[in-house]
Protein backbone atom coordinates (compact mmCIF):
# COMPACT_ATOMS: atom_id res chain seq x y z
CA UNK A 1 0.00 0.00 0.00
CA UNK A 2 1.33 3.11 -0.46
CA UNK A 3 2.15 6.22 1.32
CA UNK A 4 -1.10 8.63 -0.08
CA UNK A 5 -3.51 5.75 0.29
CA UNK A 6 -2.51 4.92 4.11
CA UNK A 7 -3.36 8.29 5.03
CA UNK A 8 -6.22 8.01 2.95
CA UNK A 9 -7.17 5.02 4.79
CA UNK A 10 -6.65 6.81 7.87
CA UNK A 11 -8.26 9.64 7.17
CA UNK A 12 -11.22 8.36 6.32
CA UNK A 13 -11.07 6.14 9.81
CA UNK A 14 -10.37 9.06 11.80
CA UNK A 15 -13.72 10.90 10.31
CA UNK A 16 -15.91 7.43 10.84
CA UNK A 17 -14.61 6.94 14.79
CA UNK A 18 -15.45 10.91 15.36
CA UNK A 19 -18.67 10.72 13.79
CA UNK A 20 -19.17 7.93 15.96
CA UNK A 21 -17.94 9.41 18.97
CA UNK A 22 -20.27 12.62 18.02
CA UNK A 23 -23.51 11.24 17.55
CA UNK A 24 -22.87 8.99 20.98
CA UNK A 25 -22.91 12.25 22.93
CA UNK A 26 -25.07 14.38 20.35
CA UNK A 27 -28.11 13.99 19.50
CA UNK A 28 -30.26 15.78 16.44
CA UNK A 29 -33.34 17.65 17.26
CA UNK A 30 -35.84 19.75 15.56
CA UNK A 31 -38.39 22.81 16.94
CA UNK A 32 -41.91 22.14 15.13
CA UNK A 33 -43.64 25.42 16.61
CA UNK A 34 -42.56 29.07 17.63
CA UNK A 35 -42.07 28.52 21.32
CA UNK A 36 -38.49 29.49 20.90
CA UNK A 37 -38.92 32.01 18.49
CA UNK A 38 -36.67 34.30 18.07
CA UNK A 39 -33.85 32.26 18.66
CA UNK A 40 -34.88 28.59 17.69
CA UNK A 41 -37.49 29.86 15.22
CA UNK A 42 -40.76 26.96 14.19
CA UNK A 43 -38.69 24.45 11.87
CA UNK A 44 -34.88 25.12 13.44
CA UNK A 45 -32.62 22.01 13.44
CA UNK A 46 -29.86 21.97 16.22
CA UNK A 47 -27.99 19.55 18.10
CA UNK A 48 -28.40 18.54 22.12
CA UNK A 49 -25.78 16.96 24.18
CA UNK A 50 -27.67 13.46 25.59
CA UNK A 51 -27.56 13.70 29.23
CA UNK A 52 -25.62 16.70 30.09
CA UNK A 53 -26.04 16.66 33.51
CA UNK A 54 -25.44 14.19 36.42
CA UNK A 55 -27.39 16.21 39.33
CA UNK A 56 -30.38 18.78 39.15
CA UNK A 57 -27.64 20.78 40.85
CA UNK A 58 -26.02 21.44 37.57
CA UNK A 59 -28.55 23.18 35.40
CA UNK A 60 -28.43 26.50 35.47
CA UNK A 61 -31.00 29.62 34.75
CA UNK A 62 -30.90 29.96 31.16
CA UNK A 63 -29.91 26.45 29.94
CA UNK A 64 -32.00 25.40 26.92
CA UNK A 65 -32.97 21.93 27.77
CA UNK A 66 -34.86 19.02 26.06
CA UNK A 67 -37.21 16.85 27.95
CA UNK A 68 -39.50 13.87 27.63
CA UNK A 69 -43.03 13.81 28.44
CA UNK A 70 -45.41 11.33 28.34
CA UNK A 71 -49.24 12.87 26.95
CA UNK A 72 -52.39 11.11 26.06
CA UNK A 73 -51.34 10.95 22.61
CA UNK A 74 -47.85 9.78 22.79
CA UNK A 75 -44.19 10.50 23.85
CA UNK A 76 -42.72 13.95 22.92
CA UNK A 77 -39.85 16.12 23.26
CA UNK A 78 -40.17 19.82 24.89
CA UNK A 79 -37.36 21.92 24.32
CA UNK A 80 -37.74 25.51 26.69
CA UNK A 81 -35.41 27.58 28.64
CA UNK A 82 -35.03 26.77 31.92
CA UNK A 83 -36.09 29.76 34.30
CA UNK A 84 -35.83 28.69 37.88
CA UNK A 85 -34.46 25.85 39.96
CA UNK A 86 -35.68 23.82 42.91
CA UNK A 87 -36.67 26.00 45.86
CA UNK A 88 -36.75 29.54 43.83
CA UNK A 89 -40.45 31.35 44.06
CA UNK A 90 -41.08 32.34 40.45
CA UNK A 91 -44.27 34.78 39.77
CA UNK A 92 -45.32 36.43 36.36
CA UNK A 93 -46.69 39.84 36.31
CA UNK A 94 -47.50 41.95 33.30
CA UNK A 95 -45.00 39.78 31.01
CA UNK A 96 -42.44 40.31 33.83
CA UNK A 97 -40.60 36.56 35.37
CA UNK A 98 -40.03 37.57 38.76
CA UNK A 99 -37.36 34.98 40.46
CA UNK A 100 -36.73 35.12 44.10
CA UNK A 101 -38.43 38.81 43.93
CA UNK A 102 -36.37 40.19 41.67
CA UNK A 103 -37.63 40.47 37.93
CA UNK A 104 -35.52 38.80 35.47
CA UNK A 105 -33.20 41.57 33.42
CA UNK A 106 -34.85 42.79 30.72
CA UNK A 107 -33.41 45.26 27.40
CA UNK A 108 -36.33 46.73 25.19
CA UNK A 109 -35.07 45.85 21.96
CA UNK A 110 -36.09 46.34 17.84
CA UNK A 111 -39.19 45.04 16.56
CA UNK A 112 -40.87 42.96 13.64
CA UNK A 113 -44.32 44.48 13.56
CA UNK A 114 -45.98 42.48 15.86
CA UNK A 115 -43.44 40.89 18.18
CA UNK A 116 -41.20 43.26 20.21
CA UNK A 117 -38.02 41.61 21.17
CA UNK A 118 -35.88 41.99 24.39
CA UNK A 119 -32.58 40.61 26.01
CA UNK A 120 -33.42 39.27 28.93
CA UNK A 121 -30.79 37.65 31.30
CA UNK A 122 -31.06 34.56 34.19
CA UNK A 123 -28.58 33.69 35.86
CA UNK A 124 -25.43 34.40 33.82
CA UNK A 125 -27.09 33.92 30.12
CA UNK A 126 -28.53 36.31 28.15
CA UNK A 127 -30.80 35.58 25.34
CA UNK A 128 -33.76 37.12 23.41
CA UNK A 129 -37.15 36.72 23.91
CA UNK A 130 -40.53 37.77 22.08
CA UNK A 131 -43.51 39.75 23.17
CA UNK A 132 -46.32 40.94 21.25
CA UNK A 133 -46.30 44.53 20.70
CA UNK A 134 -50.17 45.13 21.06
CA UNK A 135 -51.08 44.20 24.35
CA UNK A 136 -52.35 40.67 24.65
CA UNK A 137 -54.01 39.14 28.11
CA UNK A 138 -51.22 39.18 30.18
CA UNK A 139 -50.39 35.44 31.19
CA UNK A 140 -49.42 36.06 34.84
CA UNK A 141 -48.79 33.26 37.07
CA UNK A 142 -48.93 33.69 41.35
CA UNK A 143 -46.04 33.22 43.27
CA UNK A 144 -45.13 29.34 43.20
CA UNK A 145 -41.95 27.36 44.94
CA UNK A 146 -40.99 25.36 42.18
CA UNK A 147 -40.61 21.96 44.11
CA UNK A 148 -37.12 20.36 44.87
CA UNK A 149 -35.75 17.84 41.94
CA UNK A 150 -37.70 20.16 39.20
CA UNK A 151 -36.94 22.72 36.88
CA UNK A 152 -39.64 25.74 35.64
CA UNK A 153 -39.20 25.90 31.87
CA UNK A 154 -40.38 28.72 29.41
CA UNK A 155 -40.75 29.34 25.78
CA UNK A 156 -38.80 32.54 24.40
CA UNK A 157 -41.74 33.62 22.64
CA UNK A 158 -43.25 34.13 25.91
CA UNK A 159 -47.31 34.53 24.80
CA UNK A 160 -47.01 31.08 22.54
CA UNK A 161 -46.01 28.60 24.43
CA UNK A 162 -47.36 25.54 26.17
CA UNK A 163 -44.32 25.07 28.91
CA UNK A 164 -44.67 25.31 32.89
CA UNK A 165 -47.00 28.07 33.18
CA UNK A 166 -49.54 25.47 32.02
CA UNK A 167 -47.26 21.49 32.14
CA UNK A 168 -46.18 22.90 36.07
CA UNK A 169 -42.46 22.35 36.72
CA UNK A 170 -40.75 19.36 35.27
CA UNK A 171 -39.13 16.76 36.94
CA UNK A 172 -35.12 16.56 36.73
CA UNK A 173 -35.40 13.27 35.31
CA UNK A 174 -37.19 13.49 32.44
CA UNK A 175 -34.33 15.90 30.48
CA UNK A 176 -32.50 13.92 27.94
CA UNK A 177 -30.50 16.77 26.15
CA UNK A 178 -29.26 20.52 26.75
CA UNK A 179 -28.73 22.59 23.53
CA UNK A 180 -25.36 23.22 22.69
CA UNK A 181 -22.08 22.21 22.04
CA UNK A 182 -20.77 22.29 25.86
Amino acid sequence: MKRWEKLAVGAALAVAVGFVAFRLRYAPYQIPQNGMYPGLPAKSHFYARKHPYARVEEVQRGDIIVFRRQRPDGVYDFVWRVVALPGDRIAIRDDSVVVNGYPLHRNPGPDDGQMRFYEETAGTQTYRIALPIRPAQAADLPETTVPAGHLFVLGDNRHDAADSRTMGPIPFESIVARAGWW
